[in-house]
Formats: C-alpha cells, structure tokens, sequence
C-alpha cells in the first residue's frame, strides 16, 4: 500500500486493524481508488499500538479518522481516545467494517457502498462530511481499564472479544466459530 506524503493539507487518518477479517485486503482495494493523497495511514500491528496511533494523528493536526476494522478495533479505537486523549477535542470517527463482528457499524458506519475511503475523505477535504453525535457507552468490567462502545456491542460484543482474543486467538482459533464459541460461553 502507498503511502501518500502526509502534507499540512492532510485532514484524513487511517487506522487498519490488519488482524481483521477483511481489514488489509479491503483498504487495499478502496486506496486504489483513492483520488486524493491526503491522509496519513497507520496499520497497527496490535490494539496496543491503537493510543500511539492516535497521537501520531493528534500530533500531526489530523481530525478525522477512518476506522478499518470490526467491532473490537472500534472499541479499542474509542477506549483509547477516552482513556488516553491525545485530541483536545473528540475527532470526527468514520467506521468502516472490515472486521469479523460488524455491529456497531450498522448503527454508527460510514455508509457509501462504492468508493467509500474515498467518498470520506473527499467529503473531509471539502468540509461537507455528514456527521452525528453519538455518546459511546462505557462500561466498567472485570478488565481494566473500562471498555467504551457502542450500544449492543458495549454489553456483550467487548467481553467476547476479549474472550476471544485471550484464550482462542492464541491457540489458532481465529475464525467466526471462535466468536460463536466465545459468545455461547459469555451468555
């Protein structure tokens, strides 16, 4: 993937998840189509490299973020923002799902079907981005520190990932099925 000089224009910063399901191969796809070179990306390797990410972005003056991911990379995406503040003010967040679980997108995502990295970060250059104000829930669990989410995927979809993560992603276990499977024992 190309990355596009970051220049005092730049208003758009990626974050791709690479671990999730269709993260990689669907940001590759949609930079193809990618008109303008006015984003910095960031492919973190690990959700502990989520905060470093996002100061790199705060750092460089970036205020709108495209989110590449599922569920998780989401959650990890606003809990940092929350617990670590890099932003003197809350970013403009574009969720595109890429991940294995998807749910709070269908609330919360950006919606265009065709060219939609694209279609955001035009819409970014040109101050017309469409946004809404949504609160994220936080909710206080046995992990430390909280988890903030979106609706349904504040109360179960967080504790599955971690779940997931911790004790099926280590032994191999990365499909679906290892969510499924996670989500049964939650419930």
């Amino acid at each position: 993937m190309a990355q596009p000089k970051i220049t005092p224009s730049s208003v758009v910063g990626i974050l791709c998840n690479p671990h999730s399901r269709k993260g990689k191969a669907w940001l590759a796809k949609q930079l193809k189509t990618c008109t303008e070179g006015t984003y910095l990306l960031e492919v973190t390797p690990n959700i502990a490299a989520i905060p470093q990410a996002l100061a790199l972005f705060a750092e460089k003056g970036i205020h709108h973020l495209a989110i590449i991911g599922g569920d998780g990379t989401l959650d990890a995406v606003i809990t940092a923002l929350k617990i670590h503040q890099p932003f003197k003010e809350m970013p403009v967040l574009a969720a595109f799902a890429a991940g294995t679980t998807n749910m709070s997108h269908k609330d919360i995502g950006f919606k265009p079907k065709k060219n939609a990295l694209n279609t955001f970060i035009k819409a970014c250059l040109t101050s017309s981005v469409k946004t809404r104000q949504k609160h994220p829930l936080k909710i206080e669990t046995t992990f430390n520190p909280p988890l903030y989410g979106f609706f349904i995927g504040t109360s179960a979809i967080p504790r599955v990932i971690h779940k997931t993560r911790a004790q099926l992603h280590t032994k191999g276990l990365t499909s679906t099925l290892s969510e499924a499977l996670s989500l049964i024992a939650t419930l």
